[in-house]
């Protein structure tokens, strides 16, 4: 049975069945022994192809010509084709040859490439990962002996301060010695002198009391010798002379410190493989590359022991941080926001402080917050008690000082910023480069940051990483401004990055316990569970920012709606306020603005901290704000303000001193921003976005009458105010420092893409401006987007474009942005479009060697959607080879 089995299972020839034929007919299928081959190709009824029997099955049937056989392959376009195929005119002059000699080929470079593979490169890559760990504890090793080696020269240094300490102590020591023994000499002298006239004095009365003529004649006047006070020693007391300390000079007196440096060699040239369509002479493609395999794709945080958020808010600013420890253990644990206070006893305290930044005569910084408030307050009082002086600025007055506050909204009125751009100070008579103001407001949040956790660890400036925070809806030239600023404070660029404001309110939320669950028969409070689409609507002082995020199943947050907003905040109720007191006291108000700021500054602080109360049921029925002194010296000031509130139907008293500012009236200053927010979100859910609750977070959120409003217009949707709702774009801006990834998608507010140049086509090109091209000339400012406003932007998405140079030796690739959603030209929106501004935001150049020929080399586009970034590099290649590497640059979105 066996044997008859084996005997089925031998390959045969069809014809004689003699085993383990030699040859096949690939056309009929059939095996050949040598001796049928002739016998098979002399039935002439139809063709054959006789192969060796190895190679069977080689010849495809050709795709074009049924039922005809490719035994030939064409080089040219590296596909098998048929007789027929030859002959047409596609493949008349391409290069072939036999298919089988072509199989061959390949298959000896494959073994070829194999044995290659088996027995040098894989071996190579087995003999490199072996080595990783060596790597690993060479690196540990060799940061170990740094740390320590700095350690050891920060003691010496502590040393020899301390040393110079004491020697400085011991010498005052020994001067208080000498003083001390000069006191007690004339201490003693003076002690007896005093002693021998207190006798003196002493005798005389007994003297003057008896008639003794012997003994009173024998009295002999003193008093001469005694006018002469014992000597008053002059002292001049020893002084110390601090120098300033240069930190620079310090860095460099303690060492130096090399920068790491990677270099990675280029194992081989450029392939650019699976080209799709031309599409405005612009292709996509994708590029291999051995060196290429070291590039990151995006950049990621950084490994930090501490992760600093920064918020530089319209009204308020602050800073929270939380090291890696508490986030490993607990997203939410411990994040630390420091407590600011303000007024003379310090009584009010806030998780943040005043965006108030004091800078003195010269432009060096003096203050910030609540503190550079009272600063301010001081000098001008101190000014008009005639007691002001300083002794850095001797000829100076206090309005020689500057003052910004609300400066942050002066960005967001600019949808085009110059890189000079000043605004002016709170006197409306100085002004600064804008730049400026926020250099030294970061910086001086990033150095008290710094000094809190120095103070509570060992962590050194380059364990941080920073987070600075924006608005969504800002332009991208005011993103880019915070960025430049904080470079400027000293935040280096590799450890910071941008947190859109709503986006880390998002995540905060997201990881509180906020909604009611019943499980198993027991109630509880839980995170929002994968599902649940949420809006945030983060209420600053300046602006409100809205977006609308999904959770998904692994907890990232995808975005289901570009981020929007407008101008809301509760900086709109100042304002109110103070054309309310402009219009109880005119011109003269004006002028106490002008030339008391420091009082009117006063009344703002207190209206601001008593605006929170409107809509909570305290029993209060009006607000009291003290009026300045500076008003009350306007002449008949009381009634004036009753006549101006009955002429303006405003239900006002005076008394004590004070304004009455019945609650109605408080009120209707928060109606209109109240309004535009309802209008906003009600627009946004009758667009198709349904939600499953409403957050309300930033300060302004904390109003009662806001909250309030939001329910009884939305009462199907769950309205939530969650604790700490004014720190969670800052709390929650820490956890996007550790975990940026869990944004996974956004929806691009701007229109992003490069200014190409392409032939005019009538068809295609029909608007006003290309009336004056004739039929081939060149349009040399099409836009070619790279991603359109609306889509969807998926982190770490790599796009790739190929396009060609002039071939005059320069590369010069020129990149845009808008919010029109359908951009077709980089230049033509201030005359068409001018809404939407085309916003040049960088370039790419690089220079080659020119030889005198146009090539028109190829140009690889590079784009990576980083988290808050866009990356862009460009690769030039010549010959296929990498000549131009690494030339960058960042677009926010």
């Amino acid at each position: 049975m066996d044997d008859q089995q084996s005997h089925q299972d031998v390959i045969r020839c069809h014809l004689c069945e003699i085993p383990l034929p030699s040859m096949h007919c690939d056309i009929c299928h059939e095996h050949l022994c040598d001796e049928c081959e002739e016998k098979h190709l002399s039935d002439g009824s139809k063709e054959h192809y006789i192969v060796p029997f190895r190679l069977r099955g080689c010849t495809p049937e050709c795709e074009k010509h049924l039922k005809e056989i490719c035994k030939l392959h064409c080089e040219d376009c590296n596909i098998p084709i048929c007789e027929s195929c030859v002959s047409s005119d596609e493949h008349k002059e391409h290069t072939h040859e036999n298919i089988l000699t072509c199989l061959t080929a390949k298959k000896d470079l494959m073994q070829k490439d194999l044995k290659q593979l088996e027995n040098n490169l894989f071996p190579k890559l087995q003999e490199a990962a072996s080595n990783i760990e060596k790597q690993r504890a060479d690196q540990r090793k060799h940061s170990q002996k740094l740390r320590a080696d700095i350690n050891a020269q920060g003691e010496a240094l502590h040393k020899e301060i301390n040393t110079i300490i004491d020697d400085m102590r011991s010498n005052i020591d020994y001067m208080d010695s000498e003083h001390k023994q000069a006191i007690n000499i004339q201490e003693e002298s003076i002690n007896h002198t005093i002693k021998e006239l207190s006798q003196i004095i002493s005798d005389l009365r007994t003297l003057l009391d008896v008639n003794d003529v012997c003994k009173v004649s024998k009295y002999k006047s003193r008093n001469e010798e005694f006018k002469r006070v014992p000597d008053q020693f002059a002292v001049d007391f020893p002084t110390f002379t601090p120098q300033e300390i240069n930190r620079e000079q310090i860095s460099k007196q303690f060492g130096f410190l090399t920068k790491l440096k990677i270099t990675y060699p280029v194992v081989d040239e450029c392939q650019i493989t699976d080209e799709s369509t031309n599409m405005d002479n612009i292709t996509m493609n994708s590029l291999t590359c051995g060196s290429d395999i070291r590039e990151s794709i995006t950049p990621g945080i950084k490994e930090s022991l501490v992760v600093v958020a920064i918020d530089i808010g319209s009204a308020f600013s602050g800073y929270a941080y939380q090291y890696r420890t508490d986030y490993e253990k607990e997203t939410t644990k411990n994040i630390f926001c420091p407590l600011w206070t303000r007024g003379d006893n310090n009584s009010t305290v806030s998780g943040k402080t005043a965006s108030t930044l004091l800078l003195n005569p010269d432009e060096s910084f003096n203050s910030f917050g609540f503190y550079a408030e009272s600063v301010y307050s001081t000098m001008f009082m101190d000014h008009l008690n005639g007691d002001f002086k300083n002794d850095a600025f001797p000829n100076k007055s206090p309005s020689d000082w500057f003052l910004f506050k609300n400066f942050k909204m002066k960005v967001y009125e600019k949808e085009v910023l110059s890189k000079n751009m000043k605004i002016k100070d709170e006197t409306g008579k100085k002004e600064l480069p804008i730049r400026t103001v926020f250099r030294e407001s970061i910086g001086f949040l990033k150095r008290h940051a710094l000094e809190a956790i120095c103070k509570e660890t060992d962590a050194r400036s380059d364990d941080i990483f920073w987070v600075l925070t924006v608005p969504a809806i800002w332009s991208e030239p005011a993103k880019q401004l915070m960025r430049v600023a904080a470079i400027a404070a000293g935040i280096p660029n590799e450890s910071l990055t941008l947190a859109l404001e709503p986006e880390a309110a998002a995540l905060f939320t997201k990881e509180q316990k906020l909604c009611r669950q019943i499980k198993d028969g027991k109630i509880d409070l839980v995170p929002f569970t994968p599902g649940t689409t949420f809006m945030v609507i983060d209420l600053g002082g300046g602006t409100g920012d809205i977006t609308i995020h999904e959770v998904q199943s692994d907890q990232s947050l995808h975005e289901k709606s570009m981020a929007t907003g407008g101008e809301w905040g509760g900086n709109k109720i100042n304002e109110a306020f103070l054309q309310i007191c402009k219009d109880l006291l005119g011109r003269e108000f004006t002028q106490c603005i002008n030339e008391y700021p420091n009082e009117i500054l006063e009344m703002q602080q207190n209206f601001e901290f008593q605006k929170r109360s409107i809509g909570e049921n305290t029993g209060k029925r009006c607000l009291y704000i003290p009026i300045p002194e500076c008003c009350r010296r306007i002449p008949d000031f009381e009634k004036k303000i009753k006549d101006s509130a009955k002429y303006h139907g405003l239900d006002l008293k005076v008394n004590r001193g004070k304004i009455e500012f019945p609650n109605e009236i408080i009120e209707g200053m928060f109606l209109e921003s109240i309004d535009k927010i309802k209008k906003h979100v009600g627009g946004l859910l009758d667009y198709n976005f349904s939600v499953d609750a409403i957050i309300l977070v930033g300060g302004f959120s904390e109003s009662k009458l806001i909250y309030s409003s939001m329910q009884d217009s939305f009462p199907n949707i769950t309205i939530l105010n969650p604790p700490e709702c004014g720190l969670s774009v800052l709390k929650g801006s820490v956890l996007y420092g550790y975990q940026p990834q869990q944004i996974a998608k956004r929806v691009s507010r701007y229109s992003y893409g490069f200014s190409i140049r392409m032939p005019f086509d009538p068809d295609v090109h029909r608007s006003e401006r290309d009336l004056a091209h004739k039929v081939g000339s060149d349009l040399e400012d099409v836009f070619r987007p790279i991603i359109l406003a609306g889509e969807t932007v998926v982190a770490n998405e790599v796009r790739e474009y190929k396009c060609r140079t002039a071939g005059l030796g320069l590369i010069q690739v020129e990149f845009y942005g808008t919010r029109d959603c359908n951009p077709k030209y980089v230049h033509d929106h201030e005359q068409f479009k001018p809404e939407f501004p085309c916003l040049h935001i960088g370039d790419i150049v690089g220079e080659y060697k020119f030889n005198g020929k146009p090539d028109n080399d190829e140009v690889l586009l590079r784009v990576v959607f980083g988290h808050t970034q866009l990356n862009v590099t460009a690769d030039f290649f010549v010959k296929g080879k990498k000549e131009l590497m690494d030339a960058s640059f960042e677009l926010l979105i």
